[in-house]
């Protein structure tokens, strides 16, 4: 019995421990496993697309799907047990324009305590995006005349997703054009080339732009508007010179002329005055005051004779209101030609440079066009233009009221600024302006002489003196009773007046007072209008009395 028993506990022992470890044994074989861990396909394009990933899995209870770098939408938290797992995975479009690769991972977990599994990580490539290109960007005329015309822009590209082409300076309505080019070997778009009325040529940038999946790429071509060049004409019929017998030399020292006169001329022997009321120009000997001849008549095309001047051997009238120069020959009066176009509105002042004639265009603030005019005094053609000055508010009106030559450069008063600006009569480019000195306000006319500008401010009583070189102020002249003109021999100052009080002042070359030299009749109303040096005399013009009268100096 004893034995009996004892093997019996015995058996009851070794069938416990079998049972222990077979207890083991059974909760290894929970653990969780993975297997043939796959993504297809490998490659895709660079418009991204989906990705199926897929595993065998044992004894799993979450499956977890990532990928590095990281993707909206692409993190997978499944539960899964035994058997096949599959997951379809939408990768991005390509922003870049290498290779992207994308590494995928699957985390499998298993029960509380059995511990995760991780499978071999598995990589996709999405390709490149392509880059945009553009093979040519052409234009069907790259030069139009100055009423512009109608264009075509031609751009042969590669991988396109947009096209844009955008003009500089713009032009209404293709500021920002979207030219169909998607998916396309080509971008064509039809531009209207605007006119160009200005007396410059204007060169148009055109910029093509293909924006790509990844990048841009741009190209450029130019277009240029000729300018509008000022049509000079002249009269095709000479007009017949009436003259009449020179009447004997005047008693005294004042001659009779048409009606206010405006302007003077030397010329050789001779007196020129231009009278814009009376619409006639008046030759005077200068030595024994005799009336040599008078021309009137539009058939001259005169229309408000307002500035002349002398080139030697041809006198040069303005026309103010007729927007003309009429040139003529100084011996005889005969008339040679006017000249017409946009280069001259509202001419104002006259100045002589060589075989240039410079004209300042009062009106170009209505116009919007040339400020300053040049002319071949040989052939009456236009050599050039100044217009407007650019600044960073724009451009910058100016109104012209009188014009000086400084060896090759030239001083323009801008009644409109209340400056004296300067500017090259080589480049027609800008140079400087006066600095320094008072506010002047109704700029008459300026004056040159041995390196000083002279300026009269009319509504400021002031006469104003700069250094002709640098622009620099000097010094004022002041109580000067509305001043008009001025002109500098070198030694002295002579300064006229609007006003009939005391129209003709003397002043020394610092601005000391000196004399009155004449004053006009005050019961007329205004005073002498120009003024004109003829060595130890001097010429003055009286508006209301319609004379002009020579003094000694």
């Amino acid at each position: 019995m004893f034995r009996l028993v004892r093997g019996f506990t015995l058996a009851l022992v070794l069938l416990s421990s079998a049972i222990v470890v077979g207890s083991v044994t059974a909760a290894s074989s929970a653990k969780p496993t993975v297997s043939n861990f796959k993504v297809s396909p490998l490659t895709i394009n660079y418009t991204g697309g989906p990705v199926t990933l897929s595993a065998t899995v044992k004894n799993a209870t979450r499956c977890i799907f990532t990928t590095t770098p990281a993707v909206a939408g692409v993190y997978k938290n499944i539960a899964c047990s035994s058997g096949k797992e599959t997951y379809v995975a939408k990768l991005p479009k390509s922003s870049s324009t290498s290779n992207t690769v994308y590494t995928f991972k699957l985390i499998v977990t298993g029960q509380k305590g059995d511990g995760n599994v991780t499978a071999p990580l598995k990589k996709v490539t999405v390709v490149a995006a392509p880059k945009p290109a553009i093979t040519s960007f052409t234009t069907s005329n790259s030069e139009l005349p100055s009423v512009g015309g109608l264009i075509s822009l031609t751009g042969v590209v590669t991988n396109p997703v947009s096209c844009n082409i955008v003009a500089n300076p713009a032009i209404e309505g293709t500021s920002s054009n979207n030219v169909p080019c998607s998916n396309s070997s080509s971008a064509i778009a039809s531009i209207a080339m605007p006119p160009n009325n200005s007396l410059y040529d204007v060169t148009y940038t055109f910029t093509l732009t293909v924006t790509g999946y990844a990048t841009n790429v741009s190209k450029t071509v130019i277009v240029t508007v000729d300018s509008n060049p000022p049509q000079t004409t002249t009269t095709t019929t000479p007009p017949t010179t009436t003259t009449t017998n020179p009447p004997p030399p005047t008693v005294g020292n004042t001659v009779a002329v048409p009606a206010e006169p405006d302007a003077l001329a030397l010329d050789g022997s001779d007196i020129w005055v231009a009278s814009c009321s009376g619409n006639a120009v008046r030759e005077i000997n200068d030595t024994s005051k005799q009336i040599m001849q008078t021309i009137t008549g539009t058939a001259y095309g005169f229309n408000c004779p307002d500035a002349i001047v002398s080139s030697g051997s041809d006198i040069w009238i303005a026309n103010k209101l007729g927007n003309s120069i009429t040139e003529i020959n100084a011996s005889t009066g005969a008339w040679v030609q006017t000249l017409t176009g946009s280069q001259i509105f509202n001419p104002v002042s006259l100045a002589i440079q060589g075989n240039n004639l410079w004209i300042a265009n009062n009106g170009s603030e209505l116009n919007k066009n040339s400020v300053l005019s040049e002319f071949s005094t040989v052939s009456g053609a236009p050599e050039g233009s100044i217009s407007y000055v650019r600044n960073s508010q724009g451009w910058v009106i100016v109104q012209p009221s009188s014009i000086a030559i400084v060896g090759t450069n030239l001083w323009m008063s801008d009644e409109s600024n209340n400056v004296l600006t300067e500017f090259s009569t080589t480049t027609d480019k800008y140079e400087r302006k006066t600095s320094g000195g008072p506010s002047m306000s109704g700029i008459e006319n300026i004056s040159y002489h041995s390196g000083l500008i002279w300026a009269t401010a009319f509504n400021d009583g002031i006469v104003v003196e700069y250094n002709a070189s640098s622009g620099v102020y000097i010094r004022t002249v002041s109580n000067v009773l509305n001043p008009n003109e001025v002109i500098f021999n070198g030694t002295d100052l002579f300064v006229i007046s609007d006003n009939p009080v005391d129209s003709i002042r003397e002043y020394n070359s610092v601005g000391t007072f000196l004399r009155t030299i004449a004053k006009s009749n005050k019961a007329l109303g205004k005073g002498f209008s120009a003024i004109l040096l003829d060595g130890s005399s001097i010429w003055a013009a009286n508006y209301s009395a319609n004379s002009v009268t020579k003094y000694n100096i």
